[in-house]
């Protein structure tokens, strides 16, 4: 478990919070989904036609590798943080995209093909 110091306390559950612990690789399914819907509820009409480059969607996931390890909190809880403290969250969610490739190529047995060769190699006639 990784600790992130808030450069803006916040209060939650009645308690001032002044670091977030958090684990991105314990985001099981529920809380994927969960922080796809609360990305959904939050953006509205706005979504973005590929949400894992958007920043927010990312945060989103930085907010899920905080709430797995803190199942007190909410998504609610985490939106009140400052921009700064949010950004450190959506670095932590852009890593998330990161351990899926890397856990992909782990599980297969052959690595996974070289995409930019799949579109230079000279194809049959």
């Amino acid at each position: 478990m990784k600790k992130l110091p808030l450069t803006y306390p916040i209060k939650i559950n009645g308690h001032e919070v002044t670091e977030l612990t958090f684990d991105e690789t314990e985001i099981n399914g529920i809380q994927f989904a969960a922080a796809n819907r609360a990305y959904q509820r939050m953006m509205g009409n706005e979504i973005s036609a590929v949400p894992s480059l958007d920043p927010t969607y990312q945060m989103y996931l930085g907010f899920a590798a905080v709430l797995a390890v803190n199942p007190q909190y909410t998504f609610e809880d985490l939106q009140n943080l400052r921009w700064t403290d949010c950004g450190a969250l959506q670095q932590i969610g852009l890593r998330f995209f990161a351990l899926g490739a890397t856990s992909l190529e782990k599980a297969c047995e052959v690595p996974i093909a070289n995409t930019q060769e799949l579109f230079t190699s000279e194809l049959p006639i």
